[in-house]
């Protein structure tokens, strides 16, 4: 009879990743980065680089995320 493992589900694999960040940080940060987003489009007339500020925002949130991934290491 082979044996049965309990399988974590997906919240139980991605929950410790966000366990160490500032949840009043986080939201500063994302209220900065809306009224900067805001605020470029209001400077701007073209449709598309509003559109590619803000991927360029998702993109840096992305990396920003995975570096705090990365444990100090001790020197």
């Amino acid at each position: 009879m082979p044996a049965e493992f309990d399988k974590p589900n997906i919240l139980q694999r991605i929950l410790p990743m966000f366990r160490g960040f500032d949840p009043i940080l986080l939201l500063v940060i994302a209220w900065l980065a809306g009224i900067g987003l805001a605020m470029y489009s209001a400077g701007y007339d073209h449709g598309t680089r509003f559109v590619d500020h803000g991927r360029n925002m998702l993109l840096a949130a992305a990396i920003l995320f995975v570096v705090a991934q990365i444990p100090p290491q001790n020197s």
